[in-house]
């Protein structure tokens, strides 16, 4: 009796890397979902999302050359063409050119770029109901403002499991109405050998747990061409950091180094008031993340991330801004997203509020009126 096939361009499971089945028979391999994946970002980056939004209190740009940490301009109008920012400044300078783009009137509300969870672990198997139940959970997210993700998924030592995480991790990012960044935490030797040239298609990075001097550097050969994090060393000695960006904000080879600390809502640093100080006062990025799972901690607004983090480590509100959005577009790769200036990537929120900092007196409310995702309004 034959095999399973990908149901897309007829590859049986021993001509594939994997295979991952569907509802219905199924199945989609590992290439096939790499390329519904380009073809759905290259759709939606060329769709030419053009809109003006008009009627804004304060918009925060997180553009320094404005002045202050968010670059916050009073009273602007947000010019997109083709899913980017086209023109920013006072509507009342607001050249003619762009009046024909279709308006939005925020109302007198505030306008903040899109907020960005940097670290979740929503796929717990390959089944399409795990899918479908983050895919769910992802477009909850996407109504209260997060427009894009970070997605971590593996960890085990069994490489056809590993391979179908990844495969569902990539469908689930091709899929994703928000962007989707994956980090595949890599368990050891012999799943890096079989999965890693599969995984560069669709991961990002590739998250190693140090075991020693030697074995951190030898696995990151491994899983390249995905850059590697380091997740907490315990071996405060060992030259394996060199090099290496680790992923938690625990230490101080973390502080010495290029990487960006991740403050999880669930974790230990959440209560890090010193370790906060040290790094606002340092004048570094920092990025939050809720860690959310289908089957354990989960929160579905960022501003909740936002709230956590100034009523439990003490950070203050425009560095906690800041870091749910810009920071966190550091921390998952993107250098595009996470700010309002010409050029850049329309993932915006405006908020149902004038002024930004009252995300604080209802962090479990739906604080988003309108949510735009490369240039259009998403849904709701």
């Amino acid at each position: 009796m034959p095999g399973p096939t990908c149901s897309f361009c007829g590859k049986s499971r021993e001509r594939a890397d994997y295979l991952v089945a569907g509802p219905g028979g199924v199945s989609i391999c590992d290439q096939c979902a790499e390329l519904a994946g380009r073809v759905a970002r290259e759709a939606l980056g060329s769709a030419g999302n053009d809109l003006l939004l008009t009627g804004i209190a304060r918009a925060v740009t997180n553009d320094r050359r404005l002045g202050g940490l968010l670059g916050v301009i009073e009273a602007p109008a947000i010019a997109i063409r083709e899913g980017r920012i086209s023109w920013i400044g006072a509507e009342s300078d607001l050249p003619r050119r762009y009046r024909d783009l279709p308006e939005h009137d925020c109302g007198g509300r505030s306008v903040v770029p899109g907020f960005i969870d940097a670290s979740t672990r929503l796929l717990s198997g390959p089944e399409e109901v795990h899918i479908a139940s983050a895919l769910e959970f992802c477009a909850r997210m996407l109504a209260r403002g997060t427009t894009a993700m970070g997605l971590h998924v593996g960890g085990t030592s069994d490489p056809e499991a590993e391979a179908q995480l990844i495969a569902a991790a990539g469908s689930l990012g091709s899929r994703s109405p928000s962007t989707v960044a994956i980090t595949w935490t890599v368990a050891g030797p012999e799943v890096a050998r079989v999965v890693a040239p599969a995984a560069s298609r669709i991961a990002g990075y590739a998250e190693i747990t140090c075991g020693g001097d030697e074995q951190a550097a030898n696995l990151a050969k491994r899983v390249a061409p995905m850059k590697p994090r380091l997740r907490t060393c315990d071996h405060p000695a060992c030259r394996c950091w060199v090099g290496f960006e680790p992923a938690t904000a625990v230490g101080r080879k973390v502080l010495g180094s290029a990487a960006i600390p991740l403050l999880r809502v669930a974790g230990p640093e959440r209560f890090a008031s010193d370790l906060i100080g040290r790094i606002e006062s340092e004048g570094r990025a920092l990025a939050l993340a809720s860690e959310s799972s289908l089957d354990g901690f989960r929160t579905e607004g960022v501003p909740f991330l936002i709230h956590a983090a100034v009523d439990g480590a003490g950070m203050s509100f425009e560095v906690a801004l800041w870091a749910a959005t810009r920071g966190g577009a550091l921390a998952i790769g993107d250098q595009e997203r996470g700010r309002i200036r010409l050029g850049a990537h329309a993932d915006l929120v405006v908020l149902d509020t004038s002024d930004p900092s009252t995300i604080l007196d209802k962090p479990d409310g739906d604080q988003a009126e309108t949510v735009v995702v490369a240039g259009a309004i998403a849904p709701r």
